[in-house]
C-alpha cells in the first residue's frame, strides 16, 4: 500500500494523483501533486503595513503611468469623482450631483478646492445659469434664425 502524501499548503488534505504527466508543472501521472488546486496561494497573506508600503510604492511620480503636468482636464474629473463621495450641496442642502473645482483647475483636487453642489447651484457657480437664461431670452430663443 502506497503512502498517502498530503497538500503541502498545511490544509491536512490528502493530494490529488495526477491523472497525466506534464512536465511545465511538473506532474508524473499516477504521482501525487504537491498541492490541491489554489492551495499553493494559500498561507501568502499581507500584512497591512506591506500592502500599504506596496501601494506607496506606485503612487504619484513612482507610477509608471505618471503623466505630471501633462495630464488632460478629464483625468482631474476623474481623480476628483474617484477621491470624494457626492453628499449634500453646500449651498441650498439639496443631494449633491456635480465636483465643483473653485479655482477652475480640475487637475487641483485639494480638499478646499472641490465643492459639492447640485446640477442648479454648480451651472449658478460657473455662469452657465446667466447664460442660460440669455439664451433662452433671445427673440428666436437661442435658433440663430431671424422672424
Amino acid at each position: 500500500m502506497e503512502e498517502v502524501k498530503f497538500c503541502e499548503c498545511g490544509c491536512g488534505k490528502p493530494a490529488p494523483i495526477s491523472p497525466k504527466t506534464c512536465k511545465r508543472d511538473s506532474y508524473i501521472k499516477g504521482e501525487p501533486r504537491r498541492f490541491i488546486h489554489n492551495h499553493h496561494w494559500r498561507g501568502h497573506h499581507h500584512s497591512e503595513e506591506s500592502k500599504e508600503k506596496e501601494r506607496q510604492s506606485h503612487l504619484g511620480e513612482k507610477n509608471g503611468m505618471w503623466k505630471g503636468d501633462n495630464a488632460s482636464k478629464h483625468t482631474g474629473r476623474t481623480r476628483a469623482i474617484q477621491w470624494y463621495k457626492l453628499g449634500k450641496c453646500v449651498l441650498c442642502g439639496e443631494d449633491a450631483t456635480d465636483r465643483h473645482h473653485r479655482d477652475g483647475n480640475t487637475l487641483n483636487n485639494d480638499p478646499p478646492n472641490v465643492q459639492m453642489l447640485c446640477r442648479s447651484c454648480h451651472m449658478i457657480e460657473d455662469g452657465r445659469m446667466n447664460n442660460l437664461k440669455e439664451f433662452q431670452g433671445t427673440e428666436d430663443g437661442g435658433k440663430g434664425g431671424s422672424k
